[in-house]
């Protein structure tokens, strides 16, 4: 609450109907209308309101409106609001973030529970490893140690292939729990598979077509190999960047045959539309600003194999935290029971995030491990 006593929020909601999501967004004055609507849909059959939001209004009058509309009726909030006023009208206040679905209610009935943090998911580069140097830093590995000894499981979520992490040594030998990998289309621990979704080969087929007709770098990703079609400089710039070698080139022909996990045009902005014209059941990710992006399932992402590894191990959502840098992390970031975002990260990971550390060239993982660490001692 700022001197003035106002409360800083934003005007804003969203309503859930079984799979249907609306979205409204409206400016200063209109929170009396958003909440009428709210409560109106919510009297609807099947219908309830998740979600509501308000900007720059006295406390008495925003709660004026709750005592009329108490059901289902939630506040989101930017920065901060009294919460001794919200607990005394038994209101809930969620962070709010770019995109708030009910898995933040879960959240903040996590905290309010105080479970403790039980597994932690990682993101390869930029978060364990250092873009600039191409190493773990030793604060990394020390950070990862703690957690160990703390009895927290180590997971990685990566858009990367476990033969690029194996062949080359990408952890230095660091163990983990389970690798979620392709942005969440490949899981398995150790020799077990615990999840995996192809891309429907219609899909595949539709990429191969598009690059028979105008050729430009495509490296396609099988369970067990990877292979590209060519090789130009766009491939040594982005391959270079991340620190990795150039993948097998092979007549990808073969990927109409097997099934392929993920596939990663190297191609500029430019071209982006392109891609997705031609492959409108899948998902475009991208993961260097000028020469690459990811293609996988539409609906699929690191999240849902968050989801299954998890499930896997006997875990609930609100039991993990994951910790990222990049415009892949998003899914993973929002949706884990703490979401942690990297001081180097991007700007909409910073924006999900419950908790910013420092850039992975100053101990940053190490102070977000050490984070989860207290959060924890504090819960028990």
């Amino acid at each position: 609450m700022r001197n003035d006593g106002i409360v800083e929020a934003v005007v804003s909601f969203q309503l859930f109907e079984a799979a249907d999501v609306v979205e409204k967004r409206n400016v200063q004055g209109q929170v009396g209308v958003l909440i009428g609507e709210a409560k109106a849909f919510g009297d609807q059959p099947g219908g309830v309101c998740y979600a509501v939001g308000v900007y720059d209004f006295q406390p008495d009058f925003l709660v004026s409106y709750c005592f009329k509309y108490p059901a289902n009726i939630f506040f989101a909030c930017v920065k901060s609001i009294d919460r001794t006023l919200l607990s005394y009208y038994n209101l809930k206040c969620l962070h709010y973030t770019t995109n708030r679905r009910r898995w933040q209610l879960v959240k903040e009935e996590m905290r309010m529970s105080k479970r403790q943090i039980r597994a932690i998911f990682f993101d390869i580069d930029g978060t364990l490893r250092d873009f600039e140097t191409k190493r773990v830093p030793e604060s990394t590995k020390e950070a990862l140690r703690k957690a160990k000894e703390a009895g927290i499981l180590l997971f990685i979520a990566t858009g990367r292939h476990k033969l690029e992490i194996e062949e080359e040594n990408l952890l230095e030998d660091m163990e983990f729990d389970g690798f979620v990998t392709l942005n969440g289309q490949y899981c398995y621990c150790g020799d077990h598979v615990v999840y995996d979704d192809p891309i429907d080969g219609a899909e595949v087929d539709a990429m191969l077509t598009l690059i028979g007709k105008d050729p430009f770098p495509c490296l396609f990703m099988e369970d067990d190999r990877m292979y590209i079609n060519m090789v130009d400089d766009v491939v040594e710039k982005a391959q270079a960047g991340i620190g990795t070698r150039i993948p097998p080139v092979m007549d990808v022909r073969r990927a109409s045959e097997h099934p392929i996990y993920q596939i990663v045009p190297y191609i500029g902005r430019t071209r982006e539309e392109e891609i997705r014209r031609a492959v409108p059941g899948c998902e475009i990710i991208r993961w260097h600003d000028e020469y690459a992006v990811d293609v996988i399932p539409r609906g699929g992402s690191k999240c849902i194999g968050i989801e299954k590894m998890a499930a896997h191990f006997g875990l609930s959502l609100e039991e993990t935290a994951a910790v990222g840098d990049g415009a892949n992390d998003v899914s993973m970031v929002e949706m884990a029971g703490l979401g942690i975002a990297m001081g180097n990260g991007k700007a909409v990971v910073k924006a999900v995030a419950d908790y910013i550390t420092d850039s992975i060239e100053t101990d940053g993982l190490l102070k977000a491990v050490f984070y989860i660490l207290e959060n924890n001692h504090q819960e028990e």
